[in-house]
């Protein structure tokens, strides 16, 4: 990728985890998000180290972007979080994603719901770890950096009144978003009016 990258005259660094940790900064720069400064910190502070070798990272892996026929895999779509980094960027995004998502569910029904979901992600990581190893900080790095990733575009989605753009655009989702934050970091962010 990154010669084919180079062949047309683009700079590799682009689809570096920098350009995307950039990206969120500007975005929370932008919308003056003050509420996620402190999650800002704290992935400023606890950064991991560059990895020895990148791969490709798709950045939004979950069961809506595979296909498939007959039980196989055919394709994999939605290429716009992809990235050349640490493969822990992509586990780490998943189960943000996956494990965050908001159900509309009845009350009783959420607690089950989200015990199989969270034995179903565990599966998941420890297949992933059985053909490749992960940095475990890594991996919580990266689910912390996805969770502030979906609340820079949630919660000036949900504050402007507008529908739709994706599971977080709802008070649930950035709650969701927010608990996670606080359990994998430590860090409380406050967002009046937004899921708070």
């Amino acid at each position: 990728v990154e010669a084919a990258l180079k062949a047309d005259g683009i700079d590799p660094a682009v689809l570096g985890f920098d350009a995307q940790f950039e990206r969120l900064r500007h975005q929370v720069e932008h919308a003056a998000l003050s509420g996620l400064l402190p999650g800002m910190a704290w992935l400023e502070a606890h950064r991991p180290p560059e990895p020895a070798r990148r791969v490709i990272c798709h950045g939004d892996f979950h069961p809506l972007n595979i296909l498939a026929e007959n039980g196989k895999v055919t394709g994999v779509i939605d290429w716009p979080s992809v990235a050349l980094a640490a493969p822990e960027l992509d586990m780490g995004s998943s189960l943000a994603n996956i494990g965050n998502a908001p159900f509309a569910l009845p009350a009783l029904l959420e607690p089950p719901v989200r015990l199989m979901l969270a034995s179903a992600l565990r599966r998941y990581y420890r297949g992933y770890r059985r053909q490749r190893p992960l940095d475990d900080r890594a991996v919580r790095y990266y689910q912390v950096f996805r969770c502030m990733t979906q609340l820079a575009w949630s919660v000036p989605t949900v504050a402007s009144g507008m529908a739709g753009g994706g599971a977080f655009t709802s008070e649930a989702g950035i709650r969701n978003l927010i608990a996670n934050i606080k359990t994998l970091s430590g860090v409380t962010l406050r967002l009046h009016g937004a899921g708070q």
